[in-house]
């Protein structure tokens, strides 16, 4: 398997990520990045010099998180025999092996997780996710970034053939039915602001597709600690020896970018050398 595209979907406010991501998916990695940009072109500083921006138009009445949330899932059937990744705005890689040479070896027809470990410090061989219930049950779901697989293998494990719209609803509707509220207009302050119902809920919605549908022998699964990413979480801290010897597969940044250059672009110069050119990231 070979990685062909990565997609990133993105509000104006996300994207001064999307210049210093593309550059090192597509001058690093040679994968072709894809930006699905909520806003206009105009209105941002964002580049096609490394990849595609496609400027989209939020749907009225459904909640624009649910569809920042799922467009980049739903994309991916409209060009069948590409192998896509999906992406993370403000998650750019640190090393080669992780999104190229670990891959190789992976059958084309099968749906693969880059992280599906990523919350724990251990590898383990029979990953959580597959047992449906909650963290506390000792279960889990797979991140919503880091999914690869070919658009027309999307299509079929995550039932993406309803129209967006309708394939949209039906994950607000389990939401809302899940957490007992009737209608959306019961719910406060439904924008960016209000992470409380559809935060991440994505990785339920998405999860459970691949558990009721996927069968074990496709599925290819990636164990990543925790302490082999640069995180924000934890401050960003990292060993510059580790970075140069290309240990970390990524860094989960700051936010924004605008306020955090000089620390981000240090540690991509560390990680990518002569390969990463920081006067093309703003």
């Amino acid at each position: 398997m070979k990685i062909d595209k990565v997609i990133f979907p993105t509000s104006i406010e996300y994207s001064d990520f999307w210049n210093i991501n593309s550059q090192i998916f597509k001058k690093c990695l040679n994968i072709e990045p894809l930006c699905l940009l909520f806003g206009k072109k105009e209105e941002t500083n964002v580049s096609e010099e490394y990849g595609s921006v496609m400027e989209m138009e939020f749907i009225e009445e459904l909640p624009k998180m649910v569809q920042l949330a799922l467009w980049k899932f739903y994309y991916t059937q409209r060009e069948p025999e590409v192998t896509w990744m999906i992406g993370d705005i403000d998650q750019i890689p640190l090393q080669k092996h992780a999104f190229i040479g670990a891959l190789e070896e992976v059958p084309d027809d099968h749906y693969v997780h880059l992280c599906q470990d990523e919350s724990s410090e251990n590898s383990r061989p029979d990953p959580e996710f597959w047992k449906k219930g909650y963290r506390s049950d000792g279960s889990a779901n797979l991140p919503a970034h880091y999914h690869v697989a070919k658009g027309k293998t999307f299509k079929e494990f995550l039932e993406l053939s309803p129209p967006f719209e309708e394939w949209a609803w039906n994950m607000v509707n389990q939401r809302l039915e899940e957490i007992g509220i009737n209608q959306l207009s019961d719910i406060p302050n439904l924008d960016f602001e209000n992470r409380d119902y559809f935060w991440a809920y994505e990785e339920t919605y998405t999860t459970n597709f691949i558990r009721n549908n996927l069968h074990k022998e496709r599925f290819t699964g990636f164990c990543r600690p925790f302490r082999d990413k640069i995180c924000r979480s934890n401050g960003g801290r990292y060993n510059s020896d580790k970075l140069k010897d290309n240990l970390y597969v990524d860094i989960h940044c700051p936010r924004p970018y605008k306020e955090h250059v000089d620390p981000i672009n240090t540690i991509l110069k560390l990680a990518w050398k002569d390969d990463f050119n920081e006067k093309n990231t703003n």
